[in-house]
């Protein structure tokens, strides 16, 4: 039984609303736009019908900025998408 006052949290990812220009701020223009390319490539490099796991493979200091990247590519690539914990993107691409 859940005490009063005991907030029960969800497992999975949250994306605060101003994840880039916290993002550029902390790493430069340069550096964000560097590791947009990555994770982009990354991505395109997903084969179909298989996933990358965020938690496991993205360090904990970075996982925000990759949600928030992520979420752009999925809007220009319709067939990826997020799971609802945001823990891991799929490329639901049929071959």
């Amino acid at each position: 039984m859940e005490k009063t006052g005991e907030r029960k949290t969800e497992p999975g990812l949250t994306l605060h609303p101003d994840w880039a220009d916290v993002a550029i701020f902390n790493m430069g223009t340069a550096g964000f736009s560097e590791y947009k390319q990555r994770v982009f490539m990354a991505l395109d490099k997903l084969q179909p019908n298989h996933y990358y796991d965020i938690i496991s493979s993205v360090p904990v200091y970075r996982r925000e900025i990759f949600l928030g990247i992520c979420s752009t590519y999925i809007d220009s690539h319709p067939d990826y998408e997020l799971t609802e914990d945001n823990c891991r993107i799929y490329n639901r691409k049929r071959r």
